[in-house]
Order: C-alpha cells, then sequence, then structure tokens
C-alpha cells in the first residue's frame, strides 16, 4: 500500500497544474512550448522521460523496494547486514593495503617515464619483454646490461635485481652502474607487473611469477653462465628473492642477496604505523585481513625444519643499521632463520672483508634506501660473489 501511495503521488507531481501571476492554475503543454516544442529534441526526450516515469517506473522502482522490504523482515537481516558490513571493510582494506605496498605510480610519472640504460653508460643493452602467463597475459618488461666483451660476458656471473615497492627500473640504473664499475657481469632488472611499462596489475604471487619468468629468461640466453646467476632483492623485491632461494629454482642460484626486507608484510605494517600514529594502530591491521603476507621469516624457518635434499644457496643479508621504514632487527631475524640459530652475529664490513662468507653485515649509517651509497657496500658485494662462486667450485 505504501507502494501505490507513493507512485500515485509521484503520477499527480508530474501532472499537477502550475500557479499563475493572477493566482489561477494553468496547465502547460509541452508540446507547444517554445522551448520544449514538439520536434525539439530536447521536447521529445522530456515527454519520454514523463512516459517513462508514470507507465515503466512502477515497475523498477517497485521490485527492489519489495525486494528490500522483505530483507528488511527476515529473521536474517541483522546477521546478513553484518556480512555486508565486513565485506565493505574488507574490499576498503584491500584497496588501500595495494595502494600503499604497491606505490607504482611514486614517484611522479613513473608509469610514463622511464630512463634507459645509455644515459648511465651501458652501451651493449636489450629491451627485454617476458610473459609469466602466456602472450594474453601482463606483460614484464625489464634491461638486461651485457659485458661488452663477449668472452667475458659469458663467463661471468649475471645478477638479476628485484627492486622495492615505488617507481621504475629506470630510477635503479645508477644503483646497476656502481655494481657493473665493481664487478664485471651482466644485470637483468626488471619492473614487475603493473609498474613502469609493465602492464597488468600487481600481486604477490605476480610478483613471482614475473621473478620466476626472469629466471628462467636468463637461462634460455645461451651466451650466459646459467651455473652463475645471483638474485638481489631490496625492500619487498628481498621478500621475492627469499622466495625464490627457498623455493624450486634455488639450487639453481649461485647466491641470494637481500637488502633491508622484512619478515612479513603485515609485520612490517604493524611497525611502520605504529612507529607514525601509536601502538594503538595494530589493532586495526590484523594479519588475517591481508591480501599480501609475503611471510619470508616463516619461508626460512620452514626450509630449514624440513629435511629435504634441496640445496639452499649462500644469502648474504646487508642491513641499513638507520633504516628510517622497517626495523633492522628483522633482518637480523632474517639472517637467524638463514643460520639457523636463536641469535645471529652481525658483521661489520671490514669484518665481512676479512673472513666472512655469507650471513648479516651492517652499515651503521645506512637508511632504508641508500645503504648502497655506504663506504665499502660495493666492496661486501663483491667479496659475497667470490666467496660464492668458490663454493660452487668456480673462478669469478
Amino acid at each position: 500500500m505504501r507502494i501505490r501511495r507513493l507512485l500515485r503521488h509521484l503520477r499527480d507531481w508530474f501532472s499537477a497544474p502550475l500557479r499563475t501571476s493572477s493566482g489561477g492554475y494553468a496547465y502547460v503543454r509541452l508540446t507547444h512550448s517554445p522551448l520544449f516544442g514538439e520536434n525539439s529534441l530536447l521536447g521529445r526526450g522530456w515527454t519520454h522521460l514523463r512516459l517513462f516515469l508514470l507507465e515503466d517506473a512502477p515497475f523498477y522502482l517497485a521490485l527492489p523496494a519489495s525486494v528490500f522490504l522483505m530483507y528488511l523482515g527476515t529473521a536474517l537481516s541483522l546477521p546478513l547486514s553484518l556480512v555486508l558490513l565486513f565485506l565493505a571493510i574488507q574490499f576498503l582494506f584491500h584497496l588501500i593495503e595495494n595502494a600503499l605496498v604497491y606505490a607504482r605510480n611514486e614517484p611522479v610519472h613513473s608509469r610514463l617515464l622511464c630512463d634507459i640504460p645509455t644515459h648511465h653508460g651501458f652501451n651493449s643493452w636489450e629491451q627485454v619483454k617476458l610473459f609469466p602467463n602466456g602472450r594474453r597475459g601482463p606483460t614484464v618488461t625489464g634491461f638486461l646490461l651485457l659485458q661488452e666483451d663477449a668472452v667475458v660476458r659469458s663467463s661471468c656471473s649475471t645478477i638479476l635485481i628485484l627492486h622495492g615497492n615505488a617507481g621504475n627500473m629506470g630510477h635503479r640504473l645508477p644503483f646497476c652502474r656502481l655494481i657493473a664499475d665493481k664487478i664485471r657481469c651482466n644485470l637483468l632488472i626488471i619492473d614487475y607487473r603493473g609498474f613502469g611499462k609493465s602492464t597488468g596489475r600487481p600481486t604477490e604471487d605476480g610478483l613471482y611469477e614475473d621473478a620466476k619468468a626472469a629466471l628462467d629468461y636468463l637461462a634460455s640466453r645461451s651466451e650466459i653462465a646459467i651455473d652463475k646467476i645471483f638474485v638481489f632483492g631490496r625492500s619487498i623485491g628481498g621478500a621475492v628473492a627469499i622466495q625464490l632461494g627457498t623455493g624450486s629454482v634455488g639450487s639453481s642460484l649461485c647466491g641470494v642477496i637481500v637488502e633491508n626486507s622484512f619478515t612479513s608484510l603485515p609485520l612490517a605494517a604493524h611497525h611502520i604505523f605504529t612507529s607514525s600514529f601509536g601502538a594503538w594502530t595494530k589493532f586495526f591491521l590484523p594479519h588475517w585481513l591481508f591480501l599480501n603476507k609475503f611471510p619470508s621469516l616463516v619461508r626460512l624457518r620452514s626450509y630449514q625444519r624440513l629435511s629435504t635434499d634441496r640445496f639452499l644457496p649462500p644469502f648474504l643479508f646487508i642491513s641499513g643499521s638507520s633504516d628510517d621504514l622497517l626495523s633492522p632487527t628483522m633482518m637480523q631475524e632474517l639472517a637467524a632463520a638463514y643460520s639457523n640459530a636463536t641469535e645471529c652475529r652481525s658483521q661489520d664490513p671490514s669484518e665481512f672483508l676479512t673472513s666472512g662468507t655469507d650471513g648479516l653485515v651492517c652499515f651503521a649509517k645506512g637508511k632504508h634506501n641508500d645503504t648502497w651509497l655506504c663506504e665499502g657496500w660495493s666492496d661486501v658485494l663483491a667479496h659475497f660473489i667470490e666467496q660464492s662462486l668458490k663454493r660452487s667450485g668456480e673462478s669469478v
């Protein structure tokens, strides 16, 4: 009855007379109006709108209204409301989570502008396109930076570089230049799906697939020594590197370098938000609500607990003790899990260069994004690669 009364009022409103200046009433015929003339497009549209509202609208209005009233009248209305509220909160949480975890538009124009290796002194390089999920899936772009001398190219080591959660591979070319100046090696740096010129949307599993596709690509290159491949990962790239090192392809790697990464993404979020807004914020960030986990610590601990015949490659954990984003204790926990110890002793660069082979190396002045600029950083990396190659029976 309420719906019928509402529709009747609606009908009366559209057909109601208009009060004139003399106090009387006059009906306006739209077809004779200069603005809404019979032959005018606006006039015909207004007439059709009136006819729709008076003739067809009752059905379109009554059906959802009836369903809504039936829903309110059921005993399940409260539980259903709570479920819908939870789904809405979860959707909003995941929307914000993905925007923060995958800051692919930071800095501005990172999806549009990408520097090229030529501007940084690389004369022998190729642009690479990978298809981790087939030709119909996302396209992952990368730069393959090769040694100019063909003999050196085929005998030296190759490093796959997995960058952090922002920017594109062009922003990391100065970093690549530093490595190339110190170590005679080939470099492959990629932009994950959704970053830089790569297509698709980034996800945790997607990043793993992109890195795996990059390793498969290196293995397909005949001029690259497949038994001298290293993986370097910074921040979220470190989590991807750990997944590769502890996964099925780990035995094919000569070494893994992890810099300023985290034990898991939820714990990293807890640290960042509690440091900025207070300890109370962790109650609004339950682990089970996160879509992206990146459980690096669990992966390392699980690998050490399992009796497996798979070979775990050497790991180098580089930590900036002045990390302004993540807690350096996370790197200590990762290194401890790798060495299967309850506590991992950190090494300073000079100590590592004297007697170290793997494990944790700390740079006192290193921050989250600039540890690689610290004095002795490239020496530590070169020493680790040399020791790892000796361990595998190869020469540099």
